[in-house]
């Protein structure tokens, strides 16, 4: 309500306001409301002033940042020994089954102890899986015929090739 005083004996006189008034005060208020909040989320996500800033520290300290060279052993944690398009035997079977089944995978990408693999066909499938190197179930072309080990059809492209044709052409890509 709004206090209106008329001149007569100072009299007061409450009125309510029209409800246009009302409205517009409504939407002030939601107005400032909303850019409270909004000021108040760029304060809460905004950078702090006083961010520390390497290459000050080192002018103001006269002092020079260790060379990338001396954190060689960093890199070489980083590295696996496996090359991207180096040939692989790597195992496919499914923890319940017994004994381990490989296939012939080439190596796509290397990203620290993560390969990516797609299996060798000569189809126009392909089918890539992630390989963590720490699992071992990863060995040099060759390491399955030396331990007296046959290579199998993984099931996951067994499911993609659509006859025995596309099949047969895979299995003949790793012999």
């Amino acid at each position: 309500q709004a206090k209106i005083t008329s001149d007569m004996e100072d009299e007061e006189v409450y009125s309510s306001p029209p409800v246009e008034l009302e409205t517009e005060v409504s939407t002030v208020q939601e107005v400032e409301s909303t850019e409270n909040f909004i000021t108040q989320d760029l304060v809460v996500h905004s950078a702090p002033e006083d961010e520390f800033v390497w290459e000050e520290y080192l002018e103001e300290t006269q002092t020079e940042a260790v060379p990338p060279t001396a954190f060689q052993h960093v890199e070489k944690s980083l590295e696996s020994g496996v090359l991207e398009d180096h040939l692989v035997e790597v195992v496919h079977s499914a923890p319940e089954q017994q004994g381990n089944e490989y296939w012939l995978a080439k190596v796509v990408t290397t990203c620290g102890p993560l390969l990516r693999l797609r299996y060798i066909t000569q189809s126009s499938v392909t089918v890539e899986c992630w390989h963590e190197i720490a699992n071992r179930n990863l060995h040099p072309v060759g390491w399955c015929s030396h331990h007296n080990m046959n290579l199998s059809l993984p099931t996951d492209l067994a499911s993609v090739l659509l006859n025995d044709e596309s099949i047969k052409e895979a299995k003949e890509a790793v012999e």
